[in-house]
C-alpha cells in the first residue's frame, strides 16, 4: 500500500470515529439522564420509607416468629393452615422461609431494610415498563413516586410478616405486564411466528399472574396499574389492545384459581380453621355487592397515600376531581380532546372496578389499606389526568403528588414505627425480671381509639393493630420450649360508667400514653376478677361485656370459681349468663355467692339442673336484693360437658 493510500485511509477512519462520537454522545448524555432519573426515584423512595430503620420494634404478628420452631420447615408458622385454606399456597410457604431467617429484633430491622428496598426496586422496574425501555421522563418519574408510596409500601418498611403478600407478587404482576406489552409489540397477528411469540408471551403472563394469585390476590392485580399509566399517558390503540388483554387474562387466571381452590384443593384440607370473614366464597348478589363494596372502599380508603386521619383531605380531593372534569366536559365541547381520549379514561375506570373483582371473594378485602394498592393507584392515576385538564403545567401537579407522597409517608412510617416501639419498651419494662418457669397474667390496658402522631390518629392499619400476645414470647418465654409462662388480656378503657374488669394479680401495662391520653393512676375505680383454677382463656373474657369471647377451663375437677372484688358496694339484685358456640360446655349447676366484707361469704342462689343451654341465649335470673356487696362469686358445679368448662358471660346487675 502507497503511502499516500494509507494516509488517506487513515483520515477516513478518523473521520469515521468522529463522526460515532457525535452519535454517540447524545446516547451517553441520556444515558446519565437515566440514571439521574432512576436514582432520584430510588432515593426519594428510600428517605420516605426509612424511619422505620431508626426503631427497634416488631409490628402486629411480627411476633408469630418467636412461636417458630425453626428447626422444622416449612409449615411451622401458626396461620399456615389458615393460609392454605384460602389460597395462598405459596404465600404460606414463602411466609415460612421467611420466619425461618428470624431469630431477633436486628433481623427483623434486616427484612425491614429488605422491604425498603424492594420496593426500590419495584417502582423502578415499573417506571422502565411504563417508560417502553426508552429513557423515563420525570412525569412517568414523578408519579411512580407518588404510586409506591401509598400506605400497602409504607407497610413494606413496617411490616415485616405480610412482606411475602406484597412483594413477591406484585413482582409477579409486573412481569405479567411486561410480557403483555411484549406480547403487543409491533404486528402480533400479522405473521405465524409473530402469532406463536404472542401467544407464549400470553400463557407466560397468564402464568405469572396464577402465581402472583397464589401468593395474594389483591396484590396480583397490581398488574392493571401500569395498563393504566399507559392508557392515560399515550393516546394509542396498542394500549386500549393491552389493557383489553390485561383484562382477560387476569380475569381467567382468577376463575381458575378459584375454581382451582374451590372444588379441588379446599374440599381435601385437612385442619382448616374457621376462616371467618377470609372465607373463599363468591357473593350471591353479584351487582349489589359489587356497588356495596365499592362504595366502603371510597369511604373508607379514598385518602390515597394519606396515614392520617384528615376528613377534609377526601374532600379537597374530590373537588379537584370535580374541577378537572368541568374542564374535561369544556375541552369535549370545544372539541380540543380526541374521542380517543375519552375512551381510554372510560377504560381506566373499567380496569379499576375489575381492580375490586376479589372484594366479591374475600370480604375481609374491603376493611383495610393494606389491600387495595392496585384501585388506589388506578384512581390515583385517574385523578393526576383530570388535573391535567385544565390549562397549567402537568410536571409541577406531578411533582406535587410526588412530594406530597414522600413527606406523607414519611410522616406515617415515623408515626407508625415509633409508636410501635413505644409498645415495645413499654412492654419489656413491665415484665423485666419475669421467671419463665412461673405462670404470669398480663393485662394490657388500650385504649379504644387509634394511636397518634403528629397531633394527629394514624389510620387504619396505621394506628389501629397492637402487638399480639406473642410478644411476651420473646420477653419472657424461652423459645421453642412449650411451655405457656404466660397468659395476656386486654383491657379496653371506657368511660367512668362502664370501667373494665382487670384480672387480680395480673401485671397492668397502661398504654394509654401511646395513644395520647394520661396514664391511669387510680385503679381503685376498678372491680377486679380471678378464679379457681384459672383456664385459659382467663377470666377477664367472662365479664368483658363480650359475649363472643369465653373463660374457659379444660380437665380440671368442680367446682370452678369465679370471683369479682367490686370498688364500691352495691346492692345486688340478679346476674345474666350467656353462651354463643359450644353450649354444651355452658354451666349446668352453680351458686351464687356475696360478701361484704370480703371474708364472710353467703349463698344467695343454688341451681342444680339448669336447662340445656342453645347457641346464642342470655338467662337472666334474679336474687333476693342484697345490699352493701362488695364481691360476688360464681361456683360452677357442673357441665353437660364433662372434659370442659365454657363460660361466655356473666354479668351482675347492681
Amino acid at each position: 500500500m502507497r503511502w499516500s493510500n494509507f494516509r488517506e485511509a487513515h483520515a477516513a477512519s478518523v473521520a469515521d470515529a468522529g463522526s460515532m462520537q457525535r452519535v454517540l454522545a447524545p446516547a451517553r448524555v441520556k444515558g446519565s439522564q437515566s440514571i439521574t432519573v432512576y436514582g432520584s426515584v430510588v432515593g426519594a423512595i428510600i428517605i420516605a420509607l426509612s424511619p422505620a430503620l431508626f426503631f427497634s420494634f416488631g409490628y402486629h404478628n411480627d411476633f408469630n416468629a418467636w412461636g417458630y420452631d425453626t428447626h422444622a420447615c416449612c409449615t411451622s408458622h401458626p396461620e399456615t393452615h389458615m393460609l392454605h385454606g384460602i389460597g395462598r399456597y405459596l404465600g404460606a410457604y414463602a411466609e415460612n422461609l421467611q420466619f425461618f431467617t428470624i431469630h431477633n429484633l436486628a433481623d427483623l430491622w434486616i427484612w425491614r431494610f429488605v422491604g425498603i428496598l424492594s420496593v426500590a426496586a419495584l417502582a423502578v422496574y415499573y417506571l422502565r415498563i411504563v417508560s417502553l425501555r426508552r429513557p423515563p421522563s420525570w412525569q412517568n418519574a414523578l408519579l411512580t413516586i407518588a404510586l409506591f408510596t401509598l400506605p400497602t409500601m409504607q407497610f413494606q418498611a413496617v411490616w415485616v410478616s405480610m412482606y411475602m403478600f406484597w412483594a413477591p407478587p406484585i413482582l409477579l404482576s409486573l412481569a405479567a405486564g411486561h410480557s403483555l406489552l411484549a406480547a403487543s409489540d409491533g404486528y402480533p397477528f400479522s405473521k405465524r411466528d409473530e402469532v406463536k411469540r404472542s401467544a407464549n408471551l400470553t400463557v407466560r403472563a397468564f402464568i405469572l399472574l396464577f402465581a402472583g394469585l397464589c401468593f395474594y390476590p389483591m396484590s396480583a392485580t397490581f398488574l392493571l396499574v401500569p395498563t393504566t399509566h399507559l392508557l392515560l399517558s399515550k393516546n394509542n390503540g396498542r394500549f386500549r389492545l393491552v389493557a383489553v388483554g390485561a383484562t382477560v387474562i387476569l380475569g381467567s387466571a382468577f376463575v381458575t384459581y378459584f375454581a382451582v381452590h374451590k372444588f379441588i384443593v379446599l374440599p381435601h384440607l385437612g385442619n382448616v380453621p374457621n376462616l371467618g370473614e377470609y372465607g373463599f366464597t363468591f357473593t350471591a348478589r353479584l351487582l349489589t355487592e359489587a356497588a356495596w363494596r365499592i362504595a366502603i372502599y371510597f369511604e373508607v380508603a379514598q385518602y390515597f397515600w394519606i396515614g392520617f386521619e384528615m376528613p377534609w383531605f377526601p374532600k379537597i380531593v374530590s373537588l379537584i376531581a370535580v374541577v378537572g372534569i368541568v374542564f374535561c366536559f369544556v375541552r369535549l365541547a370545544v372539541r380540543s380532546i380526541s374521542i380517543p381520549e375519552l375512551v381510554n379514561l372510560l377504560m381506566a375506570c373499567c380496569l379499576f372496578v375489575v381492580a375490586a373483582t376479589p372484594l366479591l371473594i374475600v370480604q375481609q378485602f374491603t376493611q383495610t389499606f393494606r389491600v387495595t394498592f392496585t384501585m388506589t393507584g388506578i384512581a390515583l392515576l385517574v385523578f393526576y389526568w383530570l388535573l391535567s385538564q385544565p390549562p397549567i403545567r402537568t410536571l409541577p401537579v406531578a411533582s406535587l403528588l410526588a412530594v406530597l407522597g414522600v413527606g406523607s409517608a414519611f410522616a406515617s412510617v415515623y408515626g407508625t414505627a415509633s409508636s410501635a416501639n413505644a409498645e415495645y419498651v413499654l412492654d419489656k419494662g413491665a415484665v423485666a425480671g419475669a421467671t419463665p418457669d412461673e405462670f404470669h397474667p398480663i393485662v394490657v390496658l388500650r385504649p379504644v381509639r387509634a394511636r397518634r402522631a403528629f397531633g394527629l390518629d394514624l389510620r387504619n392499619d396505621f394506628g389501629w393493630l397492637s402487638p399480639i400476645d406473642q410478644i411476651f414470647d420473646l420477653l419472657i418465654a424461652p423459645r421453642y420450649k412449650g411451655r405457656v409462662a404466660f397468659a395476656v388480656d386486654t383491657a379496653l378503657e371506657r368511660s367512668d360508667a362502664s370501667l373494665p374488669v382487670l384480672e387480680k394479680g395480673g401485671t397492668i401495662i397502661d398504654t394509654s400514653r401511646i395513644y395520647g391520653l394520661p396514664n391511669i393512676t387510680d385503679f381503685s375505680r376498678f372491680a377486679t376478677v380471678s378464679a379457681r383454677p384459672r383456664g385459659g382463656p382467663g377470666p377477664m373474657n367472662a365479664v368483658d361485656g363480650d359475649s363472643n369471647t369465653f373463660w374457659e377451663v379444660c380437665n380440671q375437677t368442680f367446682p370452678m370459681v369465679l370471683e369479682l372484688d367490686l370498688p364500691a358496694a352495691h346492692t345486688f339484685s340478679g346476674y345474666t349468663l350467656s353462651t354463643s358456640e359450644a353450649p354444651q360446655r355452658m354451666p349446668s349447676a352453680w351458686e351464687i355467692w356475696a360478701t361484704s366484707d370480703r371474708t364472710h361469704w353467703r349463698r344467695l342462689q343454688e341451681v342444680t339442673h339448669g336447662a340445656p343451654w342453645k347457641r346464642g341465649e342470655s338467662r337472666h335470673f334474679d336474687v333476693e336484693p342484697t345490699s352493701g356487696v362488695t364481691g360476688v362469686k360464681l361456683v360452677i358445679t357442673a357441665t353437660s360437658d364433662a372434659a370442659c368448662m365454657r363460660l361466655y358471660e356473666f354479668r351482675p346487675m347492681y
